[in-house]
């Protein structure tokens, strides 16, 4: 089931997750459906251990669809860490834990001032996103209030 990442982050869902799964780590993965509103677009998986987790962060966005997904570490009143951008693996290298599906075609580099990207990592951090994920979040979303569709129709 799909939910926000605001209610993922919150104190009901540590509780949830604390009494009834006590996962080591959770996978969070970005889906992109037209049953879903735009704020419920956040499925959450739990995983093992710190091998197990990529494992399922690269399956969901590169062989189920999912727009990004990201891997955050579990305490046991199911309270939630930060994603890191890396953290060994079980081989000791370090794996990256963010994940963009090969479904992303195109890339945008975006040139900002330090204060225009501080500003920016502060507020996708209080969203609980990367700035790469919020920016895409930000810009999708506003060229939807103009009237542009992002996903094309499709024939039944």
């Amino acid at each position: 089931m799909a939910h926000s990442l605001s209610f993922l982050l919150s104190s009901e869902a540590a509780s949830q997750r604390a009494i009834a799964r006590k996962p080591r780590f959770v996978v969070h993965a970005e889906v992109v459906s037209g049953l879903c509103r735009e704020a419920d677009r956040f499925v959450e998986l739990d995983a093992d251990d710190i091998g197990h987790a990529p494992t399922l962060a690269d399956a969901w966005v590169n062989r189920m669809g999912a727009v990004s997904a990201a891997i955050r570490r579990c305490d046991a009143d199911g309270s939630l860490h930060k994603p890191s951008a890396s953290s060994p693996n079980h081989r000791g290298r370090n794996a990256p834990h963010i994940f963009s599906g090969d479904n992303m075609n195109k890339r945008s580099i975006v040139n900002l001032t330090e204060e225009q990207n501080a500003a920016l990592e502060l507020a996708a951090h209080r969203e609980g996103m990367t700035v790469s994920t919020f920016l895409r979040h930000c810009g999708l979303k506003r060229a939807s209030e103009l009237g542009f569709q992002v996903q094309q129709p499709v024939v039944d």
